[in-house]
This record gives structure tokens, C-alpha cells and sequence, in this order.
């Protein structure tokens, strides 16, 4: 997910001696960054935040950049740093960075396309304070659905396959015979012996495909994202937040991420503590647990991360 990251897989430091080097929350950091870092912790809406870097950090690393995060968020806000940010030569400033930016100086496909910087680092300060907020729901949604939707496509598009097969046959066969296909779909439902085998085959497989594909298409989901946020710093229960799709989704035909974003649209988030989780919730996201991440199971839905479960059901 191009821009942001999991808090789960950033790489918490600890405290450690490194000589005269500078370090926020354990990780080695450059002069410049350290006042950068320090200045944003001074400021209210951030008395929460940590600072880190993504897993695999190298211990004697003097970092120019850092991701921001509040353990209690599923994801990080983004990254602030001091280094070169230049587009066609070398300048090095303060920058934030954080996929809520659109810096429209500079192509879509550019780094600098999601970063604010400056030589002023108090105005990057305030660019944090701006742009480094948690993440809404339905840019989670967005950031995370494309599983969910080529789990829900496959249905459709395995049928879609089978019937294509089956069909392909079957033309085959009314080329050879000049025969229609009503009338051979009623010659199998009457007992008829057919002399080859393989015609016969071929239109029981096409009725089969054909009633498989009605079935899959009469289907409608009803999707519920679940966000378990991890615990809060200050000690406090953690929360379940649930938003439960108000538009369901149909089978007929392939699901997209925003079919599944737009399900969610007007649609109340509910709050719960682990002791007043609806059961049919908790038991499947109880049953997602045991499955790998990624595991799509029909009827029960989406282990997205260790944190974010979509449920799905037969609406």
C-alpha cells in the first residue's frame, strides 16, 4: 500500500547509548531531523505520536527521515524528515509527507507529489500539525478492500470460465449435428441415449454452468469492516469500531474497491468495547484468526491484517 504504512510493522526502538549521536524514541536520527521531531512533539495534537522506522532498521543508521504514528492508529500519518527533495537538482529541506498531501507543482508520479517541504522548519511544523491526521475510514476502505473484492469476483469469474468452456464445446458439437440447443437440452431431460457419450457430457455440463452462474448472480454480500484499534497509550480500553455497509453488494457482476467504498457511504461507525462486541461478530473474526492474513473464507469474510476485518454474509 504505495505511501503509507501499518503501525504494526513499524520497528519500535528502545533507549540505547550511541554516543554523541541524536535519537527519538530509540531511533538514530540527524541533527536537523532531531529539532524537527522535537518541535513537532511540543505541539498539543501530537503528545500522543511516536516516531519510528519500518522493520529490518539498521541499529547504527543516522536516519533522515522517520514515519509518525500514535500506537492506538491502525496506520502511520506519514513521514517528516531533512534531506533532498529537489526535483532536477540537489536541495535538502524539512519535508512532510503523507498521501492526505497533493502537491500539484510536480507530476502524480514524483515522490515530492505527496510532500510539503521548506528551509523553514517551523513551517513544516505547522504543515504537520495540518496534514499528518489519522486516517478515515473510507480512505482505510480504499487502502485495503482489493483483497476483498478479488475474493468476492472469483465466485463470478470461475463460472464465467466454466460456462465459456462448456460452451465452446458444446458450438463444437451443434456444428457437427445441426441440432439446437433447446432441443438437446430436452432430449437429456427425457432420457434420451445419445450414441456419443461426449454430446451428452457437453450439454449436462452447459446446464450445470448455466444454473451455477443464475445462482452466483442471485447472491447479494453484505460487508462489515472492523477496525480492532490496538490499546492506548494512556491505559484506557481499546476499541472495536464497526461500519456495517448500508448498499449490498451483487454477484452479477465483478466487484470493484469502489463498489465496496461505496457501500459504506451514510453508513453509522459504531464503537464497542471487547465486552460488547455483538457475538456474530466476534465469533468470526474469532474464526478468521486462525487463518493465514489475506485468507478469504465465503460466509465469514476477510483477515485483512491483524487489525482489519471485513465480515461478509449472505444479505
Amino acid at each position: 500500500m504505495a505511501g503509507t504504512l501499518l503501525v504494526s510493522n513499524i520497528y519500535k526502538g528502545t533507549p540505547a547509548y550511541r554516543g554523541d549521536a541524536d535519537q527519538v524514541d530509540g531511533i538514530g536520527v540527524s541533527p536537523s531531523l532531531f529539532l524537527f521531531c522535537t518541535a513537532l512533539r511540543r505541539q498539543y495534537a501530537f503528545r500522543h505520536c511516536l516516531f519510528g522506522v519500518e522493520d529490518g532498521y539498521d541499529a547504527e543508521r543516522i536516519n533522515g527521515a522517520v514515519w509518525v504514528y500514535a500506537p492506538d492508529e491502525l496506520f502511520a500519518r506519514g513521514k517528516i524528515g531533512f534531506g533532498d527533495v529537489g526535483v532536477q537538482a540537489t536541495l535538502y529541506r524539512f519535508y512532510v509527507e503523507t498521501e492526505q498531501i497533493r502537491n500539484y507543482k510536480v507530476k502524480v508520479n514524483r515522490r515530492q507529489y505527496n510532500m510539503l517541504s521548506s528551509e523553514n522548519m517551523e513551517r513544516m511544523v505547522i504543515a504537520g500539525k495540518k496534514h499528518l491526521r489519522p486516517y478515515p475510514t473510507e480512505k482505510i476502505v480504499g487502502l485495503t478492500a482489493y483483497k476483498l473484492t478479488t475474493s468476492l469476483s472469483r465466485e463470478k469469474e470461475v463460472a464465467e470460465d466454466s460456462e465459456h468452456k462448456a460452451m465452446s464445446a458444446l458450438r463444437t458439437m451443434l456444428a457437427r449435428s445441426g441440432m439446437l440447443t433447446a432441443e438437446l437440452v430436452n432430449m437429456v431431460k427425457v432420457g434420451y441415449a445419445f450414441k456419443d457419450s461426449g454430446v451428452k457430457d457437453a450439454i449436462v455440463a452447459y446446464m450445470s454452468t448455466i444454473n451455477n452462474d443464475i445462482e452466483v448472480c442471485s447472491r447479494n454480500i453484505s460487508i462489515a469492516l472492523v477496525l480492532v484499534h490496538p490499546p492506548h497509550t494512556s491505559g484506557a480500553e481499546h476499541v472495536i469500531s464497526v461500519q456495517k455497509g448500508m448498499k449490498h453488494l451483487n454477484l452479477r457482476k465483478r466487484v470493484y474497491v469502489e463498489d465496496v467504498e461505496n457501500s459504506f457511504a451514510g453508513s453509522p461507525i459504531v464503537r464497542y468495547s471487547p465486552d460488547t462486541l455483538p457475538t456474530d461478530i466476534r465469533e468470526k473474526i474469532s474464526a478468521l484468526n486462525i487463518l493465514d492474513i489475506n485468507s478469504y473464507v465465503d460466509g465469514l469474510g476477510l483477515r485483512q491484517s491483524e487489525n482489519i476485518y471485513y465480515i461478509a454474509e449472505d444479505a
